[in-house]
């Protein structure tokens, strides 16, 4: 139930500029994710 809603807002460039500077996200996303994207990983 809550995947497809998920799944729709990983593929959202409106999600993604949201999340990106929302305070506090910065940390826990570099904590995690090596890079946006596949040159930077």
């Amino acid at each position: 139930m809550l995947g497809p809603v998920i799944l729709a807002a990983s593929r959202s460039d409106k999600m993604r500029r949201f999340i990106s500077a929302a305070p506090g996200t910065k940390q826990v996303v570099a904590r995690f994710i090596p890079g946006e994207r596949v040159d930077e990983v």
